[in-house]
């Protein structure tokens, strides 16, 4: 083991005391997988009045920075803000591994957040990319279309996948150097003049006409956004190729 890692066990309230942080480059956050964790340990203490066995620890990175301590939780962020909960609406406060590793600055500390994340689906981003920016396009989008936004892994047409659309994005060379607001600003000018599209321009093998025409009306109701009707988000290179 190096010797700027370093194991040992801490209560949730002494890490949120600490200031631990969930930074914005973190891949987002499913609440369906926050409230399964949460009900998980809260139905076993209810039952055994003890806290169950969580497999696992906390990684976390930390750096003093001009004589201030930074600490940020690079992986096991649902499990976290699970237990951040049950301290503020049970009184239970976790006790749980964490593993801490030294790191000069916050660079370095995304820096083994990618190597922790290596299983992560993106397709080759630029190596000092950051999820900072396409995780602030989804929170906007999702504040524009809550309705259209599932935490299923594969949720049906017209719906979307938060976390794999940003993912997706990162993949995006367009993407590089703009802010959350002008991609945004692509993706809406997009979906705008695709709304008047004939629906075989979403057709797969095996659609049908009436099943289409489902999908559509629900993309309508849910707001008229249509980037979800194309299965495999051909929409990101057609809306940074369009004029």
């Amino acid at each position: 083991m190096n010797s700027s890692q370093t194991y040992g066990t801490r209560k949730i309230s002494e890490l949120i005391d600490m200031g631990i942080t969930v930074p914005d480059w973190q891949r987002l956050t499913s609440q369906k997988h926050i409230d399964s964790i949460y009900n998980f340990i809260k139905e076993y203490v209810d039952s055994w009045q003890n806290q169950p066995v969580l497999p696992g620890c906390f990684t976390l990175c930390s750096a003093v920075i001009q004589r201030q301590p930074f600490w940020w939780l690079i992986d096991g962020q649902h499990r976290f803000l699970a237990m951040h909960r049950l301290l503020q609406d049970d009184d239970l406060d976790c006790v749980v591994m964490c593993c801490n590793i030294q790191v000069s600055d916050e660079n370095q500390a995304h820096e083994y957040f990618r190597i922790v994340n290596t299983s992560l689906p993106l397709k080759r981003p630029p190596r000092n990319s950051r999820l900072t920016v396409p995780n602030e396009v989804i929170r906007q989008l999702k504040n524009m279309f809550p309705n259209i936004f599932k935490d299923t892994e594969n949720p049906r047409r017209p719906h979307l996948n938060a976390r794999h659309f940003a993912e997706k994005l990162l993949t995006r060379p367009e993407i590089q150097n703009q802010n959350a607001e002008s991609i945004i600003a692509k993706l809406l000018e997009y979906n705008q003049k695709i709304c008047a599209m004939p629906l075989s321009e979403f057709k797969y093998p095996g659609d049908k006409k009436d099943r289409l025409d489902k999908i559509k009306q629900q993309a309508i109701q849910k707001g008229n956004f249509f980037l979800g009707m194309y299965k495999n988000y051909e929409f990101l290179g057609k809306s940074f190729s369009f004029s």
